[in-house]
């Protein structure tokens, strides 16, 4: 066995046992804040890093709670690499039941708002491409997620954008008839 698969191997047991003991969920997120760290170090290799921790979610479903709090964990790491594959990533969660619909979608707008490292207006552009057709499902749902997100964060640099990006949603369903629009 090669070096790097040995060391992938290692590394699934240690996710396994981690998440295998509920008490030491913590090892695990020490694993995925040590991948955003080396993301951003060496981001052409984020994507594996990202997919694998992924495929790591599958392996251990017997654990599933947390392998929810993964894929999670996941989705807010990933948006600070990368915020459109992290729109696929949240689908293929979503598809797997591994995240909450409403929490992943608040934990990715509380990520892409609150990025240290993200444009402002790439994290608007994003959710807004997230937002509207979620929007013509569920405005209401949206609303709430936004609103939510409102008050967790508050900071004027988050004011600014989550106000822009609501006036901008509530624009698009004022165009199409729709008076109640995604406004909170």
């Amino acid at each position: 066995m090669g070096g790097l698969e040995k060391a992938f191997t290692l590394l699934t047991d240690a996710l396994v046992d981690a998440a295998s003991v509920g008490e030491k969920d913590y090892q695990l997120s020490e694993w995925i804040e040590w991948m955003q760290e080396e993301n951003s170090r060496t981001p052409e290799f984020a994507a594996n890093r990202i997919a694998w921790f992924a495929g790591s979610c599958e392996v251990s479903r017997s654990q599933w709670r947390a392998c929810k709090r993964t894929a999670a964990h996941l989705l807010e790491a990933s948006a600070q690499w990368s915020p459109r594959r992290t729109l696929l990533l949240f689908d293929w969660f979503l598809g797997e039941e591994l995240v909450h619909f409403s929490d992943a979608i608040r934990r990715l707008v509380r990520s892409l708002v609150d990025s240290p490292s993200l444009d402002p207006l790439v994290a608007q552009s994003v959710l807004l491409s997230l937002l509207v057709p979620l929007c013509n499902d569920d405005a209401d749902a949206v609303a709430s997620i936004l609103g939510c997100v409102f008050r967790e964060l508050g900071g004027k640099k988050h004011l600014r954008l989550l106000t822009s990006l609501r006036r901008r949603l509530m624009f698009v369903h004022l165009d199409r008839g729709e008076v109640d629009g995604c406004e909170a």
